[in-house]
């Protein structure tokens, strides 16, 4: 559709994370916090992706900052009896934003694949933000939800060969804006309609 507002992919590096103690090479320089997002962080990731992507994702996600304000997929998941929680995290250095954690939590019976309970993060500012600090902070947030090993996203794609961590496979999360859907599918009817004839 060329149109990144319209319909868009965003590449994802998968990892199965296991929590582990702190290694004493973990460079504890700074002060590091793991704290909610405030509506100014997501207005730091909105810009960072804008720049980065464009696309569709953090709607998609639920990382806006209106977002914060509204659960009311939560709600409707409660009302039917289900559990689902979104849990949002602000990685940040010496104040300092270097990433946004995003922790879905659901019933086992609505966990159709280890992606739909996949922990996310988004690496907004890789500088001093090494593969030992990665490590260390994702372990905090194994901790806090009592994970001992947690399936993982990480975005961008790029963050990861940056700090020589090894992803185990490449997810590409495909979005598309229901808005334009009658206009997908006038051009599938039209594209049909030349693919019969030749």
């Amino acid at each position: 559709m060329k149109n990144p507002k319209a319909c868009h992919v965003d590449d994802f590096g998968y990892i199965t994370f296991e929590a582990v103690p702190v290694q004493n090479d973990w460079d504890n320089e700074g002060r590091w916090e793991l704290t909610r997002v405030r509506p100014c962080d997501l207005e730091d990731l909105q810009g960072f992706y804008e720049k980065n992507s464009g696309g569709l994702m953090l709607d998609a996600f639920d990382l806006t900052p209106e977002a914060l304000a509204h659960n009311t997929l939560d709600e409707e998941y409660t009302k039917a009896g289900f559990k689902r929680e979104i849990h949002r995290l602000a990685v940040k250095k010496n104040g300092e934003l270097k990433a946004i954690v995003l922790v879905n939590r659901t019933d086992i019976g609505l966990n159709f694949s280890e992606l739909t309970n996949a922990t996310k993060i988004f690496v907004l500012d890789s500088s001093g933000f090494k593969k030992q600090d990665f490590r260390f902070i994702m372990t905090l947030v194994a901790m806090k939800f009592n994970f001992e090993r947690l399936p993982l996203l990480v975005y961008p794609l790029a963050y990861l060969k940056s700090v020589d961590i090894p992803c185990d496979k490449t997810y590409c999360c495909n979005i598309m804006s229901m808005y334009y859907w009658d206009e997908y599918m006038r051009y599938l009817r039209e594209f049909m309609k030349r693919a019969k004839l030749s």
